[in-house]
């Protein structure tokens, strides 16, 4: 599993972000618009594959705890196809866990959003872009 280590700041920001204006709940997996998004906001972080796949594999756990769910009952990530796949796969599941870390929370996406980034900052070096473990 992923630790807050493994965690480019950046790009969390804005795939958290991102997401919650995404409507992955309408979409599936493999839709080409979510693709095209993570591709965005890889360039506009400079992000690679490994380092977005590593992002988004360790946040679902996250915003499920900032949201009061449990996130050792959430479903197992299938991944391993490939590390495109998986993120795209991974992403549209971290949507999804985001709607419903709102909704049990009883606040909004962006509300559960600031407090998954506020956990990072504090565990991130100062003046990195990567969260530390």
């Amino acid at each position: 599993m992923h630790q807050p280590a493994d965690i480019d700041l950046a790009f969390a920001d804005l795939v958290l972000r991102g997401l919650a204006d995404f409507d992955v709940v309408a979409g599936d997996g493999e839709d080409l618009c979510l693709e095209l998004a993570l591709s965005i906001w890889m360039r506009r972080c400079g992000t690679d594959l490994a380092a977005a796949r590593a992002t988004v594999v360790a946040l679902p756990p996250m915003v499920a705890e900032a949201g009061g769910l449990e996130p050792r009952t959430e479903p197992a990530q299938l991944v391993g196809r490939s590390p495109k796949d998986d993120v795209v796969t991974i992403s549209h599941n971290l949507g999804n866990v985001l709607a419903r870390a709102s909704w049990s929370a009883g606040c909004s996406t962006e509300a559960v959003i600031d407090r998954v980034l506020d956990r990072l900052a504090r565990v991130a070096p100062a003046g990195s872009s990567r969260a530390a473990g």
